[in-house]
């Protein structure tokens, strides 16, 4: 068994990248109007200028998030089982101080934001708006999944996979971790299939509540899942196996095919558990890189989730500024997204450096305080010696 104190440096190196893919991602849909390749009929099309082609690496940045989803899993498995006199109870307290006050932190701030470019009295689509992302329900809706801050969409189907964690722990105690997880891959590929037909159907998505379930993102954030409960036993990690290239080239692959284009993040989050495996067992993976770029990711990693609450809403503001005041030799696309990125990086790093340790490391040891205190107190029998 693993001590409940042992620290996994290679998470935050993991979490560096996602997050810094998931911001270049934004900056270069924003600053180049460009989403994704095209589609054709039922391929992407190529046939477009080389400055698209030279984008992919950039608008496939939104994986970022599928590797978020199954480190996610790693971690709040890894972190329960490590506690086994660790109640259900015990663990929402804990997640809750470690999500929800960084989160209602930025969520305040947008609102706020949002109100000051309005007059008058709020309309009842703005108080939906609020509520269900004070709720973490926004993304059941379509009118609120990408309101206020694109970037929350995520965070509620993360707090929703936590509510229905017992339930994974609970099928994996009757049924085992293969038989789960393959009921769970069953069930994502569901959705994420009518999602793909639909959409190579006629473009359109289905109903918003099936979109934005969490059951459509069960296997991607539960394989990390399965990778803790395997490095906790330390048992033979099965992913390791298997050559990374082969998810790699499934996630692209699906990303180039309409109606398999849903599957791209459930493969993008089991690359992701296959470079856990692979690190679990002692293969090293990475790119050689100076000492002062390995750290900056380090770092980025740690303060990855300040990072993600608060970067999107500034993007589009600071490229129409850049349009506006740079000079004409200059405002071209490029320059703007390069800019927009190293300027708004270099602001919102130190103030997620800064939220992270007079914020969220507070909040974090107020949650393992207030657990404790909510803990019964040994009755006086058992605390007798026998």
């Amino acid at each position: 068994m693993r001590s409940a104190d042992q620290r996994i440096e290679f998470l935050d190196y993991i979490r560096g990248f996602a997050i810094l893919a998931v911001f270049l991602f934004h900056c270069a849909t924003v600053g180049f109007n460009y989403w994704e390749l095209p589609w054709g009929h039922v391929l992407r099309d190529i046939h477009v200028p080389a400055s698209c082609l030279a984008l992919i690496p950039l608008t496939l940045g939104w994986a970022g998030v599928a590797v978020f989803f199954a480190v996610s899993g790693f971690c709040i498995h890894l972190s329960f089982v490590r506690l086994r006199s660790q109640s259900f109870k015990e663990f929402y307290i804990r997640r809750f101080f470690r999500i929800y006050p960084p989160y209602l932190l930025a969520l305040v701030v947008f609102i706020l934001l949002e109100r000051s470019a309005h007059k008058g009295f709020p309309g009842p689509q703005f108080l939906w708006q609020s509520g269900s992302h004070l709720l973490l329900l926004h993304s059941f809706s379509a009118g609120t999944y990408f309101a206020i801050n694109p970037s929350f969409w995520s965070l509620a189907i993360e707090v929703q996979l936590y509510v229905i964690y017992p339930l994974l722990v609970f099928m994996v105690a009757r049924m085992g971790w293969g038989r789960t997880l393959l009921l769970l891959a069953l069930v994502e590929s569901a959705i994420r299939a009518t999602i793909g037909v639909r959409f190579f159907m006629d473009g359109g998505d289905p109903a918003q509540w099936i979109v934005g379930s969490p059951l459509g993102f069960w296997f991607s954030w539960s394989i990390g899942a399965a990778v803790a409960d395997a490095f906790h036993k330390n048992e033979p990690q099965p992913l390791a196996k298997f050559p990374l290239s082969l998810w790699f080239a499934l996630a692209v692959g699906a990303w180039f095919v309409k109606p398999l284009y849903p599957f791209a993040f459930l493969f993008f989050s089991v690359l992701t558990a296959g470079t856990l495996a692979k690190l679990i067992a002692g293969e090293r993976i990475g790119i050689p890189a100076p000492r002062f770029l390995t750290e900056h990711l380090r770092a980025t990693g740690e303060v990855s989730y300040s990072l993600y609450l608060w970067h999107q809403p500034f993007i589009a503001p600071l490229i129409m500024w850049l349009h506006a005041h740079l000079p004409a030799a200059l405002d071209r696309e490029v320059f703007r997204f390069s800019i927009c990125a190293l300027l708004l990086w270099a602001l919102l790093f130190p103030l997620a450096r800064l939220l992270y340790r007079c914020f969220e490391l507070p909040m974090m040891e107020a949650g393992k305080a207030f657990a404790k205190r909510m803990q019964p107190a040994p009755s006086l029998v058992s605390s007798l010696p026998a």
